[in-house]
């Protein structure tokens, strides 16, 4: 028998949802696709090249907790650069994607 909590999961909204606007632009209906969070445009090609750079440099494990500090680092120095908002690297998270980060830090908040 499996758990009591997989018993009562439910299908995501948000996969329902993009499923759904996916059928109905195959069908020519035009809409904005506003729920799964995915860009309307293909990785720019500077993105693309450095994720390939990554890989071939061995950048294909696990990486730290929090990300690489390097790219924390990045992230800071961008945000100082282009928001003029000051951040060191030790406040910075990465992570693969938005709701991993927002259900570990509900988890963390929330009782």
């Amino acid at each position: 028998m499996l758990s009591k909590r997989i018993q009562q999961l439910v299908p995501s909204p948000t996969v329902g949802l993009n499923s759904k606007v996916k059928q109905l632009q195959s069908q020519g209906v035009p809409i904005i696709n506003l729920g799964i969070g995915e860009p309307d445009f293909n990785t720019p090609k500077n993105i693309q090249n450095a994720a390939i750079r990554a890989i071939r440099d061995g950048y294909t494990h696990y990486t730290q907790t929090g990300g690489y500090p390097e790219l924390r680092s990045a992230i800071c120095t961008k945000f100082r650069k282009d928001n003029n908002i000051a951040y060191d690297p030790s406040e910075v998270f990465v992570d693969a994607g938005s709701k991993v980060i927002l259900y570990m830090l509900f988890q963390i908040l929330c009782d």
